[in-house]
């Protein structure tokens, strides 16, 4: 698949929460509460991205993917082919993938671990553009943590030791071309992360809830980082007396100022935050967050909201959803498997329901639709991805009538498949309550797709 043509500036804007980490664990949380992690991953509004569950095997993907694209082929892939080999990747994992590459925006592995990224813009990016196509994505970092992190810590050193030893780059745009470091938010039922880098730089800091965004948020306050930057944070002060100095922040040290204005990473971790500590955060707050406006009813286009529409000038809208909840029992991820969270349903998803795909005749409506939003075969999850992508479109264009019409009747699906998802968690049958909730998502989508195509 050859590089489609640019005319637009170009971002792959993203922003990723947490809240509550390790409530549970610390014996803290009130009975019913849930750790929740969440991410919108915004992208080029032509980019489809499909939520695949399984192994690694970078060799099957090659095999059966027909999206990817020369400049992945000929860039990042080749230097994730150098250190593949060198990992195990014995955990299955939950990749919300970008149909062109083999990693991720976003994801959970079956031992519970949870991560997202976000598209930083260090200093860096002044030296030669050959060096940075030569680099690993952070979507392909992030899934290679996946497969072979068994906690949050462990995907932590993971990552530290790849970036350091290898650096990142690679061309991370579906049209035109994109060049970017990377922050990660890295989540189990226990603890959290953020970490971000700058080439081959990085510093860490444990957070409780908290958001990130495409803007660098460490400052002074990390708790660990490369040797380089220790060295620089912990220099003397000149005529100190051998003080140590205080002065030294990862963001500003790094942070090209340009595009942190440009991307409004600011505004929208801001925002995300306001939300984050607005009350009683539950997951019915988590699903509001990823589609909110910045408080106003109607979208508004441009970078400066959480839910993402994409304006005539700049390409990015958010492309996919996910919130990722930790009870006792284990993870439930809530997925929708297309754009626009506020035109979309939230569906649950656990590691613990997964069953083996069943034959089906390859009709998007009997098959496809009711099989969705998680596949277990690359080639009819980009399929599905494909047909959501233009269904979300006829949305879209029908918004109006959307919310009027339709959105009465997600809103209840959603809350009805919440219920059945906390009786399946306290009465040990998730499998049967996320079944149920499947069958009631699969209905809704067909009246879905009769709306979108009517005039």
């Amino acid at each position: 698949m050859t590089n489609p043509s640019a005319r637009s500036i170009l971002f792959n804007m993203c922003d990723t929460f947490v809240r509550n980490a390790g409530i549970q664990a610390a014996g803290q949380g009130r009975e019913g509460s849930a750790a929740l992690f969440g991410k919108n991953s915004d992208r080029h509004p032509d980019e489809p991205q499909m939520l695949f569950v399984g192994r690694a095997d970078l060799n099957a993907w090659e095999g059966k993917s027909d999206q990817s694209l020369d400049k992945y082929t000929d860039g990042p892939l080749k230097a994730l082919r150098k250190i593949y080999d060198q990992y195990e990747h014995p955990y299955r994992a939950l990749i919300s993938r970008p149909i062109w590459m083999w990693g991720g925006e976003m994801g959970l592995n079956e031992r519970g671990v949870a991560i997202g990224n976000e598209a930083v813009f260090s200093r860096r990016h002044r030296r030669g553009r050959q060096n940075l196509e030569e680099g690993l994505l952070g979507m392909d970092l992030l899934r290679l943590a996946l497969h072979n992190a068994a906690t949050a810590r462990e995907a932590v050193d993971f990552l530290t030791r790849i970036i350091e030893r290898h650096g990142q780059g690679g061309d991370g745009a579906y049209k035109g071309h994109l060049f970017y470091d990377n922050s990660f938010l890295i989540c189990d039922a226990r603890q959290a992360f953020v970490l971000e880098t700058a080439d081959h730089r990085w510093a860490l800091k444990t957070v409780t809830s908290d958001a990130i965004s495409n803007c660098y948020s460490i400052e002074d306050d990390f708790e660990d980082a490369d040797q380089i930057s220790s060295q620089a944070a912990f220099r003397p002060l000149e005529g100190s007396g051998g003080a140590k100095s205080s002065n030294f922040s990862f963001a500003s040290h790094n942070e090209s100022l340009l595009h942190r204005i440009v991307t409004r990473g600011r505004v929208r971790r801001a925002r995300a935050r306001r939300l984050l500590d607005d009350g009683d955060f539950t997951l019915e707050r988590a699903f509001q967050l990823l589609r909110d406006h910045g408080g106003h009813s109607r979208p508004k286009k441009g970078m400066g909201n959480l839910c993402m529409h994409s304006g005539a000038f700049i390409k990015s809208h958010t492309t996919a959803s996910m919130v990722i909840e930790y009870h006792e029992g284990g993870p439930i991820a809530w997925l929708t498997g297309s754009p626009h969270p506020c035109l979309s349903l939230f569906q649950p998803w656990s590691f613990s329901a997964l069953q083996p795909e069943e034959n089906g005749s390859g009709n998007f409506s009997e098959h496809l639709l009711a099989a969705g939003p998680v596949f277990q075969e690359y080639q009819e999850g980009e399929e599905y991805a494909i047909q959501m992508m233009e269904l979300n479109r006829g949305l879209s264009d029908r918004y109006s009538r959307f919310i009027k019409e339709l959105k009465p009747e997600r809103d209840r699906i959603e809350g009805e498949s919440r219920q059945r998802v906390n009786r399946g968690v306290a009465e040990g049958d998730l499998a049967g309550s996320i079944k149920s909730c499947h069958h009631a998502g699969y209905e809704y989508l067909r009246k879905v797709r009769a709306f979108a195509g009517s005039s």
